[in-house]
């Protein structure tokens, strides 16, 4: 057991010349996949010379540069057509649905944005203005969703939005939105960071 194991062997750093030109001849082999590589040679048996590689930016369609963007394909967002194409018929039936979907919280937000999108065509009139208070009254359905961190800031713009259609509601209506600012915005307002929660 005291013989040397390794005794006789050059050490692993040094290689032989022609296991070194195997080596370099490998590496080539492996770099240009379309050439063929002789192991005993280091000449290459394509007559041809290699095509060049074929890039992702080259496979790309190029980009039209004549359009007009006017002629670009739609957005497809969902939004209601102002008061200049869409009937008082349609408005109603559009605040019917926002009406329906708004008590639910996970639907809240999408169903706000369309309320306030309504309320910035000037779609809100006297003969569609109950249905407008409809929809603020299935929003404040509940007095702890206003309040909720994830939709307060639907609430702040929902009814933020709701004083630009005041002069449509009766006076009865004024005043139920009124105190229902002071809770879904004024309230709002005062939260700034949930993190500082006061224990009592």
């Amino acid at each position: 057991m005291a013989d040397n194991l390794f005794e006789g062997l050059p050490p692993p750093s040094q290689q032989k010349p022609q296991q070194q030109q195997q080596v370099q001849q490998q590496k080539q082999c492996s770099i240009t996949a379309t050439t063929v590589c002789d192991s005993s040679t280091s000449s290459f048996s394509s007559p041809l010379p290699p095509p060049n590689p074929v890039l992702k930016s080259a496979l790309k369609r190029p980009k039209p540069t004549d359009q007009i963007p006017e002629a670009a394909a739609p957005e497809k967002r969902l939004r209601f057509k102002t008061t200049t194409d869409a009937s008082e018929k349609q408005i109603i039936e559009a605040m019917q649905k926002i009406c329906s979907h708004i008590k639910n919280p996970g639907k809240f937000g999408k169903a706000s944005k369309l309320a306030i999108q309504l309320i910035q065509a000037g779609s809100v009139k006297p003969g569609t203005s109950d249905h407008f208070f409809a929809i603020l009254e299935a929003a404040m359905s509940s007095s702890t969703a206003c309040t909720d961190p994830s939709l307060r800031s639907d609430f702040h713009a929902l009814f933020s939005a709701a004083q630009d259609a005041t002069e449509c509601l009766n006076k009865k209506q004024k005043n139920q939105l009124t105190t229902w600012m002071i809770i879904a915005v004024d309230a709002n307002d005062l939260y700034t960071d949930d993190s500082f929660v006061v224990r009592t």
